[in-house]
């Protein structure tokens, strides 16, 4: 703001005036002469005499534009991130720093993985002390500016908070296929293991492996043979998302064990959950299991009760056509209005 000074050529007129025209009437521009004048005329009388002295807006842009030329320029907040983001860069991978950053006695950063490696050792810039300290302001601004996803063809970037679940959901993140390649005399089976982006998955099972990938929600399975140890696995599309469904035999406890594992991360797993049924005679004796949806390994889940399906053997006779049992498997989510 410029403070009551007299305009040249008219000693009896005093300005005040501010740049930022605000949005209340109370902090308006002020004009202070013989007569006072209503806000309106105010406005008008204080950009005629900038213009009037040389300094009407394009001018004091170009002028403000000139006192700036020797700072760091940003005509926009990405542009401020891009420069944000070549001076947070470590000096010695080139990755981008990672709260917590950690400083030498000379204040030069770095980042996470190459202060482990250095293990105490001379800052590789200057040879002074690594004391380990943390560099506070290079940290906040950290939370500032967009990390770009790891996986290699996203071209998608996010701020940290926002990075680890896109990650963990990212339609390229690499995906290892769990199918079956042929089974063993034991009854164990060699599997796939073909990695490739998440999104190309679907695509390569059908290829390779038709018989073993289901669509949609709801399925009719009569395929198991319990005179052997075995074990089935088959992959599920639905709800845009990816599954994985396996059913082991073991003829040492007699039981068997089917779970839905869900091919994504650990809080999108939790929308879902899937329904088991077996019934005979028409019907009329049904058995039901209603699990929640698990991303952790089969073994894992296997051991918790409440999020598998186990069958003893009499169970199986029972519900069982000779040698085949028959079950329908449901997946539904909590979104999902349908029955």
């Amino acid at each position: 703001m410029l403070e009551g000074k007299p305009y040249p050529t008219r000693p009896d007129v005093f300005i005040k005036y501010e740049f930022r025209l605000p949005q209340r009437r109370e902090n308006c521009i002020e004009q202070t002469s013989a007569a006072d004048c209503t806000w309106s005329t105010a406005c008008e009388t204080s950009i005629l005499l900038l213009n009037n002295m040389g300094l009407g807006w394009p001018q004091l842009l170009k002028k403000n534009e000139r006192s700036s030329s020797g700072g760091v320029a940003a005509d926009s907040a990405s542009e401020l991130r891009k420069i944000l983001r070549n001076i947070l860069e470590c000096p010695v991978c080139y990755e981008l720093l990672r709260p917590p950053v950690l400083q030498c006695l000379n204040g030069h950063s770095l980042c996470g993985n190459c202060m482990a490696r250095l293990n105490g050792s001379t800052c590789p810039i200057c040879r002074g002390k690594m004391e380990g300290s943390r560099n506070l302001v290079a940290e906040e601004l950290c939370l500032q500016i967009w990390y770009p996803c790891r996986h290699t063809r996203c071209s998608e970037s996010f701020v940290l908070r926002d990075l680890d679940t896109h990650e963990a959901t990212c339609a390229f993140r690499l995906y290892r296929c769990p199918l079956v390649t042929s089974w063993r005399s034991d009854g164990s089976v060699r599997v796939c293991a073909w990695t490739m982006p998440w999104c190309e998955a679907l695509c390569h099972a059908r290829q390779e492996h038709g018989n073993q990938v289901w669509r949609g929600r709801k399925h009719h399975v009569i395929d198991y043979n319990f005179t052997s140890a075995f074990q089935r696995l088959y992959l599920i599309s639905a709800y845009e998302e990816l599954f994985l469904w396996c059913g082991q035999y073991r003829p040492r406890e007699k039981k068997f064990f089917g779970a839905l594992r869900f091919e994504g991360s650990v809080n999108k797993a939790s929308q879902f959950r899937y329904i088991f049924k077996i019934s005979k005679c028409m019907r009329r004796e049904t058995l039901k299991v209603v699990c929640p949806v698990r991303s952790t390994p089969f073994e894992d889940i296997f051991r918790n009760e409440g999020c598998c399906v186990i069958l003893d053997l009499q169970t199986i006779k029972r519900f069982s056509d000779g040698d085949k049992m028959s079950f329908f498997l449901k997946i539904d989510a909590q979104s999902d209005t349908r029955k």
